[in-house]
């Protein structure tokens, strides 16, 4: 979905179910700028449908963006420099990197809170699994909270309590990316608007049952969804376009 930060629908666009996420963003976005004439505009994504080579061609396109960072899969240069910054709540420190790109990263407690309990929600799933016997080799991948997974030798899975650790220094720590002039302040709000897509899938899967038609062979209902979806509008009863 192409929205703005009130949350009206410009655009959108269906893609099979089995097609990577970072590759469907940019057609949609390239087809819109193209077919409006559009020059004065920031495109804002999260880090989900961000790949380098999609910043790297929003760069070449001479779009400016405002996205999600993977603050952990940065250089082990730049994540000390993170970690070495004073936390406190709603502060936002930021790094400049080459090629005119700003690291914005900002911390809250309520997300410090909401990181530590999933993480701890999580291990304790582990640790119930590990006492019964159910943690096996099958478990050891990077997924989710396995992650925090060690394989020794052939079959014997173990939690790394050190990696947990090292985990929770990142709690509350939220990244962005941009290559914008745009004060601190404003990236973060235009970031949160996203919000606004979110809340279109959850009512689309929920008010117009988009889970079910997205896998029946009806292409072109599934299609119709988002348009149907803009009609019944954000608050799910019947509005203009």
């Amino acid at each position: 979905l192409v929205m703005i930060d009130d949350g009206e629908m410009l655009a959108s666009r269906t893609n099979a179910g089995n097609k990577y996420e970072g590759h469907t963003m940019l057609p949609v976005v390239r087809q819109f700028v193209e077919e409006y004439d559009l020059h004065d505009f920031i495109v804002v994504a999260d880090s989900g449908l961000m790949t380098n080579d999609n910043v790297n061609e929003l760069e070449q396109l001479g779009y400016k963006y405002i996205i999600g960072a993977r603050i952990k899969a940065e250089s082990e240069m730049v994540k000390s420099w993170i970690l070495e910054q004073p936390k406190a709540d709603c502060r936002m420190v930021e790094y400049i990197k080459e090629g005119g790109r700003r690291l914005l990263v900002g911390y809250t407690d309520d997300r410090a809170k909401k990181d530590a309990y999933n993480r701890d929600k999580g291990i304790r799933r582990l640790e119930k699994a590990y006492r019964t016997g159910k943690l096996t080799k099958e478990n050891f991948n990077k997924r989710g909270y396995n992650k925090f997974l060690d394989l020794k030798g052939d079959a014997t899975v173990t939690i790394n309590y050190d990696k947990l650790n090292e985990d929770a220094r990142w709690d509350g720590l939220k990244g962005y990316l941009t290559n914008t002039d745009i004060p601190t302040e404003a990236v973060y709000v235009a970031y949160h608007n996203l919000w606004n897509v979110e809340r279109a899938f959850r009512i689309a899967k929920s008010n117009l049952d988009i889970n079910h038609d997205l896998y029946a062979s009806y292409i072109r209902k599934s299609q119709a969804h988002p348009y149907l979806y803009g009609v019944r509008g954000l608050d799910g009863r019947a509005s203009k376009l």
